[in-house]
């Protein structure tokens, strides 16, 4: 990736790109807002927020209107979690949102693609996250298709051992596309990064995408999901079908 996408990527990790005020199926167990963080490091053809990763990138509110804005929500919310994007491009911003956060009270949510366990593994040090939704986007040989770009799958993998030594609340996550992952495809990405954790498998919706003609592509059907969430037993300690 060529170093001016990336800082373009980092600069708009900044923004409050948007928020959902409350939601109730974000955050196992609790009630709480979503904000997203524009800019990220992968292209998923397949991305549902592909105004957070090409632009133009919206600036929702800054963060002394985020922190004004949590503050009046206590009593009310008792989560938050933080999306994109890919947040842990913009640590700073992330540590400073996290802060607010538990300065309201709430516990914290990230969402991460998972390839910067490095960034990761400060916020744990610091204690300011309480759970963490990371997407397996596919099997180490369909990495760089699912993700739009060469990745290096250890440092997922990397993420994952992180998440169970941490011992914190955490899910895997995949969203299924037929053309990504078949039976054998789940086999192999359980043989990978399976253990003690939920997974979490949930259907392509053809709304929005990043690359236009991925919009082609077929939600799963429930019986494939039960196909798969079956294989996934073998090798995770929870599994679950979300729709």
């Amino acid at each position: 990736m060529h170093a001016k996408f990336l800082r373009t990527r980092i600069r708009a990790a900044a923004h409050v790109a948007g928020v959902v005020p409350v939601t109730a199926g974000d955050f196992p167990g609790r009630i709480a807002a979503t904000v997203f963080l524009a800019g990220c490091n992968f292209r998923c053809p397949f991305c549902h927020n592909p105004e957070l990763v090409a632009g133009p990138f919206p600036c929702a509110m800054t963060l002394e209107e985020l922190g004004e804005w949590l503050g009046q929500r206590r009593g009310f919310l008792d989560g938050l979690c933080i999306s994109g994007g890919e947040p842990l491009l913009g640590p700073k911003r992330v540590v400073e949102i996290a802060r607010q956060a538990k300065a309201a009270g709430f516990a914290v949510k990230l969402d991460t693609n998972g390839s910067l366990p490095d960034r990761l593994a400060r916020l744990f040090d610091a204690g300011l996250v309480d759970y963490v939704a990371l997407d397996v986007k596919a099997s180490p040989a369909r990495y760089a298709e699912a993700a739009g770009r060469e990745v290096d799958p250890r440092r997922i993998k990397t993420t994952v051992e992180l998440l169970r030594r941490w011992g914190g609340g955490h899910e895997l996550r995949t969203t299924i596309l037929p053309r990504l992952h078949t039976a054998r495809e789940i086999e192999a990405l359980g043989h990978w990064v399976g253990g003690a954790s939920t997974y979490i498998i949930q259907p392509f919706y053809p709304t929005r995408t990043l690359a236009p003609n991925w919009r082609a592509e077929p939600s799963p059907t429930p019986e494939v999901l039960g196909e798969l969430a079956e294989r996934a037993r073998a090798y995770f300690a929870s599994v679950i079908v979300s729709f």
